[in-house]
């Protein structure tokens, strides 16, 4: 039985914190810890952080936004800086969720690079900000493998899944068969009658979805000792 406890838009601390919706003006979340507490896993896979160095509004900056983000003063090195910060924050997270549930593989997988190899941009993406885009990734999944490191320290099975950084190559949001939600006008003009289309925007589809799920289990097969933990 798989049970998915994500939440569109969390950061790390709405694993203890209700999630208020600023959007929708719904019920707020709950913690998201508060799920594995009443289940028995023998795997729980997080993938936070993006959330926490403000995907959205680099988003709106990037992509909706006319002018090119990275022209833009400190841009760049402010969203850098915050990526490079967040080892101390996420190693916390893996911890309360290696405590929260006990016995489980905590498995954490590396951000997929979104526009896959290009670099030359597509539709609203700029060639400069396409190679923001890859360095960016490359900062947060830097940071996750670190803080995966911490957390795993004190005997808490904590694995960084490295793989799935490339599970997307050849299927980018600017590649011509893309397994990602693209930025091309079509798309963009799509959201304007349907606004939640807006949130799936650079987010993997439903293939994309599926290869990096496949990414993480071959990495799984191929490390013995995290495998033989989960049966």
């Amino acid at each position: 039985m798989v049970t998915n406890a994500a939440c569109s838009r969390a950061i790390a601390a709405h694993l203890t914190a209700p999630q208020e919706d600023e959007v929708y003006n719904v019920q707020p979340e709950p913690p998201q810890l508060s799920v594995l507490g009443t289940e028995v896993a023998d795997i729980t896979v997080i993938m936070v952080g993006g959330n926490d160095i403000r995907f959205a509004e680099i988003f709106n900056e990037c992509v909706l936004a006319e002018a090119d983000c990275t022209s833009a003063p400190g841009f760049v090195s402010r969203a850098l800086a915050a990526a490079k910060a967040l080892p101390g924050k996420l190693a916390e997270a893996y911890r309360q969720v290696a405590s929260a549930s006990p016995g489980s593989v905590v498995l954490v997988p590396a951000y997929p690079q979104l526009l896959g190899n290009e670099t030359s941009g597509c539709g609203r993406i700029s060639s400069s900000e396409a190679v923001f885009a890859r360095n960016l990734t490359v900062a947060l999944n830097s940071s996750i493998r670190e803080a995966a490191r911490s957390a795993s320290a004190g005997g808490r099975t904590v694995h960084f899944i490295p793989d799935t950084a490339g599970s997307l190559a050849g299927h980018g949001a600017c590649d011509p068969q893309p397994f990602v939600h693209t930025v091309r006008p079509t798309a963009l003009m799509g959201t304007a009658q349907n606004p939640g289309k807006a949130q799936e925007l650079l987010h993997p589809t439903a293939t994309g979805y599926r290869d990096l799920t496949k990414a993480l289990t071959q990495w799984l097969d191929t490390h013995p000792a995290a495998k033989k933990a989960t049966e």
